[in-house]
């Protein structure tokens, strides 16, 4: 439990493509579970704090991928940022 905690909050280190699908599920799930309990104001802010909690999780996976971890900041663009999830699903890391 607590190794997982820390994949998704350690900035250090490089992610795998799984285990990145996993801290995504995980993050979705909370923030489904917590944005239906609570009301739609509450949701937006829930949704943007998930998305927040996925930042250090991107920039790992972006130096995996070889690429500058710079490019977090697109996560924040509505279509670009979907188009960042998919290729850091898909993209196979560097050795």
């Amino acid at each position: 439990m607590f190794s997982g905690v820390k994949t998704i909050l350690d900035w250090k280190g490089r992610l795998g493509r799984l285990q990145f699908l996993g801290v995504l599920i995980v993050v979705f799930i909370a923030v489904t579970i917590l944005g239906a309990v609570f009301s739609a104001t509450m949701g937006k802010v829930i949704a943007f704090l998930g998305q927040l909690s996925l930042i250090p999780s991107q920039i790992k996976r972006l130096r995996d991928i070889g690429w500058t971890p710079w490019l977090v900041i697109l996560s924040f663009v509505p279509v670009v940022g979907f188009i960042l999830a998919l290729l850091l699903l898909f993209v196979p890391g560097k050795k």
